[in-house]
């Protein structure tokens, strides 16, 4: 109890070099996850989104632009089709669809409520364009924010990705928001009165139970 006394002569004598044992200790080890390097785009005047990547085959590379409810993604001249897509999972339900284009350029259904975070193998020959729609407005994604929607895409051989992704869009008007602002005023209103309701049920429960009890004395 003397030494660990902090008034003792012995504690004071004792406390520089305790002090300096433990500096020479060495730190724990501090680990570091890192998500994976995201290649982000620029901003076109028809809207697209144009990369600008080396790219090899057997790896992914992600991508992001701004958000939107779908998007075109698109190879640029001379670069290596894409060979596979990763979408990102938890964004609205998770579930989008994927679109070929024949060629006469309408779009081909390939895979319907694809789930996001399994890969969609495009084949050997690999394609030069595709769609994914399928996310909902009510995701609420920020069309300011680069890294929102990140995109794993595979591609056939080597070379540079240089081509774009366009983002399908859609306009949430005014009246719709406020159709929606009444409509969550009137689910409101109607759980008020239905509390008011058991509230009053509950009163006039009590008072009853109240006078049978009086009238058992």
């Amino acid at each position: 109890m003397t030494l660990l006394n902090p008034f003792s002569s012995i504690f004071r004598r004792l406390c520089p070099a305790l002090l300096a044992l433990a500096c020479m200790m060495p730190l724990p080890a501090l680990s570091v996850v890192a998500g994976p390097a995201v290649h982000l785009p620029v901003a076109v005047a028809d809207g697209s989104f144009r990369f600008d990547v080396a790219v090899v085959p057997g790896e992914t590379f992600y991508i992001d632009p701004y958000v939107a409810v779908g998007y075109t993604y698109a190879i640029g001249a001379g670069d290596p089709n894409f060979r596979s897509v990763l979408l990102p999972a938890g964004i609205g339900d998770g579930l989008y669809d994927l679109f070929g284009f024949d060629s006469a350029g309408a779009l081909q259904l390939l895979a319907g409520d694809l789930a996001g975070g399994v890969t969609y193998d495009f084949g050997a020959a690999g394609v030069d364009r595709f769609q994914v729609t399928g996310i909902e407005v009510s995701a609420g994604l920020d069309p300011a924010d680069p890294t929102a929607f990140v995109t794993g895409l595979g591609f056939t051989g080597a070379g540079r990705f240089s081509g774009t992704q366009t983002p399908v869009v859609v306009a949430v008007t005014e009246p719709a928001i406020g159709t929606l602002l009444l409509l969550g005023m009137g689910l409101l209103a109607l759980s008020r009165r239905r509390m008011g309701t058991g509230a009053r049920r509950n009163i006039a429960g009590a008072k009853l139970t109240k006078r049978f009890f009086r009238s058992r004395l």
